[in-house]
């Protein structure tokens, strides 16, 4: 019924997509938490549908076990991130480079072309950059590179590369660095892309989103279906400390609470047997979750995750 092509925590659009790719670190005992001595270099584990290269195993045969990643382990020492897209990863060394391999049919490997890599490699063009974080869409990527500018590559059909309102609304195979300084962390959802900025003369939130807005994933209190080339503020009248994006729904991590937009059909939001509708255009806040609520767990959240 097709060959299979996988994806990671977003299932991919396309219906015969069905597998998915997880990559795993597996830090060596003398590296775990509470151990003590030099840390060697971590491993990096990937398993799933392999039909574009992208777990790094040398044939295209799904993997349906955890193993060693045989063509990514001698390109990559140190992994501080992994980042898996609908078919594509893109990891992190401590050195700051940035690793891809997998599906390039929308560009979003960042090499130039549109041809898959089965075989990992280092993304040329921002060789001499420290790369500090990496996240992957669907079909597109975002890189951070010190001191907070960002490089997109990919698909930018919903604008989600953040390019600006006069680009290309196509496919970008050469990273294109963005306008937009200080930046201090990248998100990216199935087809939109959040910012999360240093300076606050982009307003309080510090924090602006772009991309496909079909059921308000953007928080910007826009309707939905009104897709964003340019960055829009993120609605909310405090600072966003961190963030995560699904396909179509994105949660934000606001004074140590958690506040939801996008789709709620299934209820991903949080809100509540209350708050289940298919648009959510302004965040809103996830009662259950605020600062204070859940006696004894602490009275903050620290991190969230989105599926698709």
């Amino acid at each position: 019924r097709g060959r299979e092509k996988a994806c990671s925590c977003r299932v991919s659009p396309f219906p015969d997509h069905r597998a998915r790719l997880t990559t795993a670190l597996r830090m060596p005992p003398r590296s775990r938490p509470g151990s003590h001595g030099k840390a060697s270099s971590e491993e990096l584990l990937a398993f799933g549908a392999n039909g574009d290269g992208q777990c790094g195993f040398a044939d295209r045969a799904i993997t349906s076990s955890v193993a060693r990643s045989a063509a990514l382990l001698p390109r990559v020492r140190e992994v501080r991130q992994a980042a898996c897209g609908a078919s594509h990863v893109c990891v992190l060394t401590a050195s700051g480079d940035a690793v891809v391999a997998g599906a390039n049919d929308y560009g979003q490997l960042g090499t130039g072309d549109l041809v898959a890599r089965q075989a990992p490699l280092h993304v040329r063009a921002l060789s001499g950059l420290v790369v500090t974080q990496v996240s992957c869409g669907d079909q597109h990527t975002l890189l951070l590179a010190a001191p907070g500018h960002v490089w997109a590559f990919g698909s930018n059909y919903a604008g989600q590369l953040g390019l600006g309102i006069e680009a290309a609304r196509g496919k970008h195979a050469t990273p294109k660095a963005l306008t937009r300084g200080n930046v201090r962390g990248v998100v990216c959802g199935g087809n939109h892309s959040i910012l999360l900025l240093g300076d606050p003369s982009d307003g309080p939130a510090c924090a602006v989103a772009f991309g496909s807005n079909a059921f308000g994933q953007l928080g910007s209190g826009r309707d939905g279906g009104h897709d964003e080339g340019a960055g829009v503020p993120i609605k909310v009248s405090a600072k966003v400390e961190s963030a995560a994006a699904g396909r179509y729904h994105t949660l934000l991590i606001i004074e140590g609470g958690v506040w939801g937009c996008g789709r709620n059909v299934s209820g991903q939001l949080g809100l509540g047997p209350g708050g289940l509708k298919g648009a959510v255009t302004t965040p809103m806040l996830l009662e259950t979750l605020a600062p204070g609520s859940l006696p004894g767990v602490g009275d903050k959240v620290v991190q969230v995750a989105c599926g698709a």
